[in-house]
C-alpha cells in the first residue's frame, strides 16, 4: 500500500509516447458513453464493460447496487444500498455483518430503513464501538438462497488529514471517498472475518463482489471511481453518473473540479491519470509507468483483470492507497523537487506507483485478510516492485530497491520478528520494518530455496488458483510445499511464525 520506500530512481528515464500507445490530455469530464439505464440484478451486461473476462461472470458473488448523492459541500453524503447476498451455505448463521468504516476513519456512517427480502430488520453494533453492524435475518428468512438486503445510509467526511492514513478525507477541494458504504464482512470456514481494526493499516476485508453505482454530484466535478463509467445525464446543477465494475473487493470514489487528466489507450487497457494542473509532467509520467507495471505484472502473474486503470492525485498521509482498478497517490509527491519526511519525491514516485499497481494482483485478485496477515499482500507488493525494477531496468538498477528493503528491516536492527503477525501484533516502527522490509525478503529467500524458474511457475499457479479467493499463510505454505516437493517448516519457522 503506501510506502516510505528508499530508492533513488530518476522519474524521467522513459519517453512517454511510443508506437504502442496513444495519449491525450484533457481538463474535461469524460463525455457520457450512454444514457442512464434502469439496472436490475438480472442484467449483468454492465459488468462485462469492465472485466476482461466478462463472459465468465460469477453467479456466486454479492452484487452491490448503490445510489449515492454527494452534497455540494462534498463533506456530506447519503444513499441507498440494494444488495443481492448469496449466503455461503445453509449452515451459515442467520445474520449478516457489515463494517461501517467511516466510523473508524474520522467520519460518520449511519444506517436506517433496513429490510431483508422485503421484511423489516433491525441492526445492532457488536464487538464494541460503532464499526461492526450485525443484522439478524427476520423470522422465516431462508438461508442458503439468495437474499436481498436494502438499507439507507448517510455519512460525513472529515476535513483534513487527522486520522490514520487519511483515506476518507476532504482537503484542498479534493474528495477521497474510501469505504463510504456498508461493506459485507466475509464469512469463511464457519467464521466471520471481523479481525480487530487498527487505524494505521489497510482495514478493509471484503468479499469479491460486483458493483453498480449511481452517483449524483455537482455538475462541475470530475468523478473517478473503481469500475468504468457506463452512462450519465445532466440534471440542472447536478449530474448523475453510473459506474459498473467487478469482481472487486471494494469500490472507491474521488471527486474534484481541480484535476487535469491524461490517458493512454492500448488494445488491452486504458490507463487514465488525474492530477493537479501544475503537476502535468508527473501526471503524464504516472500513466506511462503504470502501464509499464501492468504489462510486467501481467507477464509475471496473470493478465490484468480490468479494461481500465486510474491514477488519481489525492490528499493522504500515505504515499499511495490501493483500490480495485484505481490507486490514490499522494498529490504531494508529484512535485519532483519536493520531499516527504526528507525523502526526495524522485525516490518515491515510481516505486509508489509500481507498489500500488502490484496490489491489483495481491489484495484484489488474490485476496487475503489484510488485518490478520498483512505480510501476504504487502510483502508480495514489495517483492513485485523489486521485480518491476528488474524487468524495467535490469538487475543492477534494481539493487537499490532491494537495499531499501534491507534498510527497512534494519529500522528494528534486523530483529527476527515474525512476519506472520496481525497488524495489532506489532509495536511502533515494527509494522513498517517487518511487513514492508522483512516480508519481501522472506519471499526472495523462498525463491532462492526453490530456484528462480520453479518459483516463477509456482507464483503463476498460485495467482490462478486463488483468483477471487482468499489466501492464508497456511494455504500458501501447503501450495509451496507441494510445488517445491519439500518440507518448508524450517524456513517458515525462521521467518513467519
Amino acid at each position: 500500500m503506501k510506502r516510505f520506500i528508499f530508492i533513488i530512481v530518476s522519474m524521467f528515464l522513459a519517453v512517454i509516447a511510443t508506437l504502442l500507445v496513444t495519449g491525450c490530455t484533457s481538463r474535461e469530464q469524460l463525455t457520457f458513453p450512454a444514457e442512464l439505464i434502469d439496472f436490475t440484478f438480472e442484467n449483468r451486461a454492465p459488468f462485462t464493460l469492465d472485466s476482461r473476462n466478462g463472459e465468465n461472470l460469477s453467479p456466486d458473488m454479492p452484487v452491490y447496487h448503490i445510489f449515492l448523492s454527494i452534497d455540494k459541500s462534498l463533506a456530506m453524503y447519503s444513499g441507498h444500498l440494494n444488495l443481492l447476498y448469496p449466503p455461503p451455505s445453509r449452515e451459515a448463521p442467520g445474520k449478516v455483518l457489515f463494517r461501517l468504516y467511516p466510523n473508524l476513519l474520522g467520519g460518520t456512517l449511519e444506517v436506517s430503513a433496513i429490510t431483508i427480502n422485503g421484511k423489516p430488520a433491525e441492526g445492532k453494533f457488536t464487538g464494541g464501538g460503532s464499526c461492526t453492524l450485525e443484522i439478524p435475518f427476520p423470522a422465516g428468512t431462508e438461508t442458503g438462497s439468495l437474499i436481498e438486503i436494502k438499507l439507507d445510509f448517510q455519512g460525513t467526511v472529515p476535513r483534513g488529514l487527522d486520522v490514520g492514513y487519511g483515506v476518507l478525507v476532504l482537503e484542498n477541494d479534493i474528495l477521497a471517498l474510501a469505504h463510504f458504504y456498508p461493506i459485507l464482512v466475509p464469512y469463511r470456514e464457519q467464521q466471520w472475518e471481523n479481525t480487530p481494526l487498527v487505524l494505521y493499516s489497510d482495514p478493509v476485508v471484503g468479499p469479491p463482489a460486483y458493483y453498480f453505482v449511481e452517483v449524483e454530484v455537482p455538475r462541475t466535478l470530475s468523478v473517478v471511481t473503481s469500475g468504468v463509467l457506463t452512462g450519465g445525464k445532466e440534471t440542472g446543477k447536478e449530474k448523475i453518473l453510473q459506474f459498473a465494475g467487478g469482481p472487486a473487493r471494494d469500490f472507491f470514489l474521488a471527486a474534484s473540479a481541480r484535476w487535469a487528466s491524461y490517458s493512454i489507450e492500448t488494445q488491452e487497457v486504458t490507463v487514465r491519470s488525474f492530477y493537479l494542473p501544475e503537476d502535468e509532467a508527473s501526471g503524464v509520467l504516472a500513466a506511462q509507468k503504470v502501464l509499464d507495471a501492468i504489462n510486467i505484472y501481467s507477464d509475471l502473474y496473470q493478465e490484468y483483470p480490468y479494461r481500465e486503470f486510474d491514477i488519481v492525485a489525492v490528499p493522504t498521509n500515505a504515499l499511495g492507497i490501493e483500490y480495485p482498478g484505481i490507486t490514490g497517490i499522494n498529490y504531494r509527491i508529484y512535485n519532483p523537487s519536493g520531499n516527504i519526511n526528507g525523502i526526495p519525491n524522485r525516490a518515491l514516485f515510481e516505486s509508489t506507483l509500481a507498489h500500488e499497481v502490484a496490489h491489483q494482483w495481491f489484495y484484489n485478485l488474490v485476496g487475503s485478510n489484510q488485518a490478520a496477515e498483512p505480510w501476504i499482500d504487502e510483502g508480495f507488493a514489495q517483492y513485485s516492485t523489486w521485480q518491476y525494477y528488474i524487468h524495467a531496468y535490469g538487475k543492477g538498477s534494481a539493487d537499490g530497491f532491494y537495499e531499501s528493503l534491507v534498510s527497512r528491516w534494519n529500522r528494528v536492527d534486523g530483529a527476527p520478528i515474525p512476519i506472520g503477525k496481525p497488524v495489532a501484533g506489532y509495536q511502533g516502527k515494527e509494522y513498517g520494518a517487518i511487513i514492508y522490509g522483512r516480508a519481501p525478503l522472506f519471499i526472495e529467500a523462498l525463491a532462492e530455496l526453490a530456484g528462480e524458474e520453479l518459483f516463477k511457475d509456482f507464483i503463476r499457479e498460485l495467482v490462478e488458483d486463488y483468483s477471487w479467493e482468499t489466501l492464508t499463510t497456511e494455504l500458501f505454505k501447503e501450495a509451496a510445499e507441494k510445488s517445491f516437493n519439500m518440507d518448508l517448516t524450517p524456513i517458515f519457522d525462521e521467518w513467519v511464525y
